[in-house]
């Protein structure tokens, strides 16, 4: 995706200085970016690369504006707008709703008909998965799972069974939710497993 200056300062409530019709497509360091990408100063300890910067525009706190070298976005929290930057210029796609026929999805399993399961995804007995939930691909989903709406298994996530996920949930791959955590007990030298 490639956004103006001017639209990247209305997305994010920003202050455009410099030419508006400046063409952003990605985000970069100040030291790494190159033209075509913007960077951001959110630390003084990083004010001499932005002398030398390449990037085609910088975001800025309004103290930094007198040395920018290039069109720059204004605000007073230069990282954040930095962050809602990088989401506009890129967007993440969420699958289509529906369950993919090389998934297994137990019998009483629960699928809202707008949540999506990936291919070689596991949804156990009783699980239930909300509107508009994304089960990514490779991911567990153990018995009696309840995942909130808009939750995302991003791949590869094992769900425990019995875990509770609320709405709105970002869950990154490879990640386990439902291991044993707790240690396990010493009785007169045999161990026992705290579930």
């Amino acid at each position: 995706m490639e956004l103006t200056l001017a639209e990247l300062a209305e997305h994010t409530g920003t202050r455009c200085v410099g030419d508006p019709e400046t063409r952003i497509r990605a985000v970069n360091t100040l030291q790494d970016a190159m033209p075509g990408e913007i960077s951001f100063l959110a630390n003084s300890k990083y004010r001499n690369q932005l002398e030398s910067t390449q990037s085609s525009a910088v975001i800025v706190h309004p103290n930094e504006i007198d040395v920018v070298p290039c069109p720059a976005l204004v605000s007073k929290n230069p990282y954040l707008v930095y962050a809602r930057v990088s989401a506009l210029l890129n967007p993440v796609s969420k699958p289509l709703p529906g369950v993919h026929p090389a998934a297994f999805v137990a019998p009483t399993a629960t699928i809202h008909p707008l949540a999506s399961v990936s291919p070689n995804a596991y949804v156990g007995e009783h699980a239930q998965i909300a509107e508009g939930a994304v089960v990514g691909p490779n991911c567990v989903v153990g018995e009696g799972v309840v995942l909130g709406k808009d939750t995302h298994l991003v791949s590869s996530v094992t769900i425990g069974s019995k875990c509770e996920l609320g709405e709105g949930c970002l869950i990154h791959p490879g990640a386990v939710i439902g291991a044993d955590g707790f240690g396990l007990a010493n009785d007169e030298g045999i161990w026992e497993r705290v579930p």
